[in-house]
């Protein structure tokens, strides 16, 4: 799905739907991973930072439950920005093993498909 703006108010065009999610996030330079909220989607994530982030490339831990377990995905962080108390960067994932890539569809599978259906009549509600 194709989020739309119009040029210049901020809105940026999404090929994925993202999910606000928990997960576990280190830069490349740390082994600590640090609990960060954000959106995440099959190409990206956003993620709030408490703290600046030390490296460009960060790794992205997320639980998918069922035979996939825990997904493990890298990103580079393509722009950060301070947001009031934290640092809200936009990270776009590089390619992955098959299977975490199969895990992370799985579970935006899962939190999505109670979703309503978009159609243009119940976005004028």
């Amino acid at each position: 799905m194709q989020s739309q703006g119009t040029p210049g108010n901020g809105a940026e065009r999404r090929e994925y739907i993202r999910v606000p999610l928990q997960m576990l996030v280190r830069s490349y330079d740390s082994e600590v991973f640090h609990a960060c909220e954000g959106d995440l989607s099959l190409g990206g994530a956003r993620i709030r930072f408490a703290e600046h982030p030390t490296d460009p490339q960060v790794e992205v831990l997320v639980d998918a439950g069922g035979p996939f377990g825990q997904v493990r995905l890298q990103g580079d962080i393509i722009d950060l920005r301070h947001e009031g108390d934290a640092w809200e960067a936009r990270v776009q994932f590089v390619e992955s093993p098959v299977t975490d890539e199969l895990g992370l569809a799985r579970l935006l599978h899962r939190l999505t498909e109670e979703w309503e259906p978009w159609s243009p009549s119940t976005a004028l509600n």
